[in-house]
């Protein structure tokens, strides 16, 4: 579990909301991890999303889990919408 990046997409929650976004969109892992057993990995990232939900609450804003762009999909955007995307 990465404590710091951690706090660091908490302390997100502010520059979000200056900025006026209310969506946050966050990734919880990488490739990086992609050959280690996925059920610790899960239940790390959803206790941390779970804390995090609830400070985002406090910001008025929401939490979307970011997936990974598979080679070649194009990616959609949504106009109108500001939006802050963190990594951790």
């Amino acid at each position: 579990m990465n404590r710091d990046a951690y706090r660091e997409m908490i302390r997100c929650f502010e520059s979000a909301r200056i900025i006026g976004a209310n969506v946050m969109r966050v990734v919880g892992s990488s490739l990086m991890f992609r050959n280690q057993p996925h059920g610790p990995q899960i239940q790390r990232l959803t206790a941390m999303f779970r804390e995090a939900v609830k400070v985002a609450e406090e910001y008025g804003i929401k939490m979307a889990n970011q997936k990974s762009k598979v080679k070649g999909q194009k990616s959609k955007v949504r106009r109108g919408r500001r939006s802050c995307t963190t990594h951790f």
